[in-house]
């Protein structure tokens, strides 16, 4: 939904199709990189869990978002898969969207865990 939102809200501001799809394309992979550390448990808070433990994890998101950026400032690379570069600005604020994913489960998981202790 915040990505549909996000590719609308672009097109509507102006952004051309190609940038508002690179964005939002951005967006999923941050979502995912961020999401991916959620994941560890149904029921613990990420906070719970050194993210450092898991050397593959950290290592294959590292090496995910590498790619990604590789592919969006590399011009031949970004050609062939339709990225382009962003600004910091666009950065910071499709991380913060991606940061969003940490808040939604976090609270997903206390309601989850509230409702539980009170079976």
């Amino acid at each position: 939904v915040v990505a549909f939102g996000l590719f609308k809200f672009l097109l509507d501001q102006g952004f051309s199709l190609e940038q508002a799809r690179n964005s939002t394309l951005l967006l999923m992979v941050l979502f995912e990189n961020v999401h991916v550390f959620n994941c560890r448990s149904e029921t613990l808070s990420a906070f719970a869990h050194n993210p450092l433990r898991n050397k593959l994890l950290l290592g294959g998101t590292i090496a995910a978002q590498l790619i990604h950026i590789g592919a969006m400032y590399t011009p031949w690379l970004g050609d062939v898969l339709g990225a382009s570069p962003v600004t910091f600005q666009q950065w910071l604020t499709l991380l913060g969207l991606a940061l969003s994913v940490l808040f939604v489960m976090e609270l997903h998981k206390w309601i989850r865990t509230q409702f539980a202790a009170t079976q």
